[in-house]
């Protein structure tokens, strides 16, 4: 009888290489999904005499190797053992070897997604001046002419990114908080233009009632707060 004892970091291995889906070729079937686990691990070369596509020449060791593991669901794990014949050694480290290389190119492309998003970000950053925007200008002093278009053409340029196939893969905070961002930039120049005028040196300072201007700089703050993090972090 075989030892089934599999290390710990083994089966940290196997399952981040198996990215969450069954190995079994087009199934999609998620291992994980709220607190039900639906992943069973697969000896490829069996562990005991009774067991599918067993080996007698392999240790214990070998066998409990993460090369003669395949991570699958409950159904395929039943169907690849029922019938060893159909599903080989060599078939099984075919499948393994094929899943794993497509799990870890859909890694490799969320990550170029998320770097060619986040490259873009700073493109819009820079070219709407939101360093002057949100990190000097304050309300004590005129607002220059480009200020309310640039705020605008900036926010939307976010928006429009984040409806953009390079922000799929972005975390749901990211995607939350840069929304917040554009909701906040909005707002606050929907608040600052009520009352404003022009004159030579810019945009007049608008006369606030208290309670408008406590609430304009706290969204200034909050987006500071959110700038400052995408821009510098």
């Amino acid at each position: 009888m075989g030892n089934r004892y599999l290390k710990p970091n083994v089966i940290k291995k196997l399952y981040a290489k198996s990215g969450n889906i069954c190995a079994f070729p087009e199934c999609s079937c998620e291992l994980f999904f709220d607190e039900a686990n639906l992943s069973e691990i697969c000896h490829i070369q069996g562990l005991n005499p009774n067991s599918a596509r067993y080996n007698p020449k392999l240790s214990d060791d070998e066998a409990n190797s993460i090369e003669n593991l395949i991570l699958l669901c409950q159904t395929h794990h039943s169907l690849v053992d029922q019938k060893p014949l159909e599903y080989t050694v060599e078939c099984l480290k075919e499948m393994k070897a094929k899943h794993e290389a497509w799990v870890a190119q859909q890694l490799h492309n969320c990550n170029n997604g998320q770097k060619d998003f986040y490259i873009k970000l700073q493109k819009i950053f820079q070219e709407s001046r939101f360093d002057m925007i949100f990190l000097e200008q304050n309300f004590c002093t005129s607002f220059p002419d480009w200020y309310f278009d640039a705020v605008e053409e900036g926010y939307l340029k976010i928006r429009d990114l984040l409806n953009n196939e390079c922000a799929l893969n972005i975390p749901a905070k990211t995607r939350k908080e840069l929304y917040s961002f554009t909701q906040a930039a909005e707002y606050i120049i929907t608040g600052v233009a009520i009352g404003c005028h022009s004159n030579e040196a810019g945009y007049a300072i608008p006369r606030y009632s208290e309670q408008d201007e406590d609430t304009i700089r706290e969204l200034t703050e909050q987006i500071q707060k959110i700038y400052v993090k995408y821009r510098f972090s």
